[in-house]
């Protein structure tokens, strides 16, 4: 087993690389905001030391919340992004379970209470000394939360509330490399099902995000190109891939960001009048923005200038979103490759072939 381990449900963001019964490599960073721009980097970190690729990934462990509604949902995308196009299970795990997880106290429970936001208000369960829960989780008003004299306790809100109890000596915000081995235990199911666990409404508005903007890149950039690709595709290209790519003449990168966070790119060569999309990829943390539809636009726009009448492309019979989002760019199916995608588990996806004229 190769379990890749993520979570950005509170102050902290936390990446671990489970296997052969251990904990290979490990992240935290705490952090009350920007989780998704230092999360990629740290998988790739992770999984760098480990030494292992995302190709030896069998699973993802992801905490579902309740949190930060704009962290878990970070987390979530990014479990998501890793694992519907490799077809990988997700482990599912509560944070609170996963707060829990790996702490045995001497015949004590443990007590986990998290500050839900500024409401004043409490995330509160009690799991028993193997980590396994012995309520449902509870959403109490801080006088509400009652307390056993033996109880553990830990979480954001335990500091306010020690006194009724002993504290634990672990951090109070789940750990990636801590609930990696109890993560490891728990039932595996597929990506699309896994849904975030909120138990609150929203008491602020979401901060805006930064507009994108698009930049054209060369091959300084291939080491953040290869890991937006290797976010998006099972079979990612290496950042001497993209080095070699980038020396052919008539071959364009745009990549979008997000004030300084790359989010995507799109590669295009054109090469005698026509020409072709090598590849395009969005950080699964910031898919449904349009910006694979604003790459789309600005590359027709520059291939139009260069008097290039046709643009074609292949995509994966098995990649819904990226036909609905070809279809509705205006590309139209011109061939089929029957079986040309291997899809790690033995089966296979055809090639679907496709064309838009420019001019």
């Amino acid at each position: 087993m190769r379990l890749l381990c993520l979570d950005t449900c509170f102050s902290s963001c936390s990446v671990a690389l489970f296997g052969d019964q251990r904990v290979v490599a490990a992240r935290q960073n705490l952090m009350e905001r920007g989780h998704a721009e230092v999360l990629a980097p740290m998988i790739q970190d992770v999984l760098r030391e480990a030494q292992v690729s995302m190709a030896e990934v069998t699973a993802i462990a992801v905490t579902i919340g309740p949190g930060t509604f704009t962290g878990l949902r970070i987390g979530l995308a990014m479990a998501q992004g890793l694992a519907l196009p490799r077809n990988i299970p997700l482990i599912p795990i509560s944070s609170l379970q996963a707060t829990a997880a790996g702490l045995v106290p001497a015949g004590s429970n443990i007590l986990v209470c998290h500050q839900a936001g500024a409401t004043g208000q409490c995330y509160v369960q009690r799991f028993d000394r193997d980590g396994h829960p012995s309520n449902e989780p509870q959403l109490l008003s801080q006088n509400a939360i009652q307390v056993d004299p033996n109880d553990i306790l830990i979480g954001s809100a335990a500091a306010q509330i020690a006194h009724e109890g002993l504290r634990s000596p672990a951090h109070d915000l789940p750990d990636a490399a801590r609930f990696a081995a109890f993560a490891a235990t728990m039932p595996r199911v597929s990506a699309g099902d896994v849904q975030p666990f909120y138990m609150r409404e929203a008491d602020a508005k979401l901060p805006v995000p930064p507009p994108i903007e698009l930049q054209r890149v060369g091959s300084e950039h291939a080491r953040v190109l290869a890991l937006l690709h290797q976010m998006s595709f099972a079979a990612a290209w290496t950042a001497q891939d993209l080095q070699e790519m980038l020396t052919t003449p008539g071959t364009l990168v745009l990549m979008a960001r997000a004030g300084r966070t790359p989010t995507g790119f799109l590669m295009i060569r054109a090469i005698a009048g026509e020409a072709e999309i090598l590849t395009l990829a969005v950080d699964p943390a910031y898919r449904r923005r349009g910006i694979a539809k604003k790459l789309l636009q600005a590359g027709s726009t520059y291939l139009g200038a260069l008097r290039s009448p046709v643009l074609h492309l292949e995509v994966s019979s098995e990649n819904k979103a990226a036909l609905a989002l070809y279809h509705d760019a205006g590309f139209v199916q011109s061939g089929l490759r029957r079986g040309y995608y291997a899809l790690g588990d033995g089966r296979t996806a055809d090639a679907i072939l496709m064309r838009r004229d420019i001019l």
